[in-house]
């Protein structure tokens, strides 16, 4: 679903990570971090608060 608002331009990138019990079960990066350099998102990007 993220890779889909990534490809229509929606959002630049995104990060998604899933715990159970305290355990990081699953955990992908989808799209950029720097669109305009090319820089792929990476899983430990970090991301501002927009107020």
């Amino acid at each position: 679903m993220l890779q889909q608002e990534v490809d229509a331009e929606r959002m630049p990138g995104a990060v998604v990570m899933i715990t159970r019990r305290g355990n990081l079960i699953y955990s992908q990066a989808v799209g950029f971090l720097d669109k305009a350099a090319g820089k792929p998102m990476t899983e430990d990007a970090i991301f501002a608060s927009v107020p």
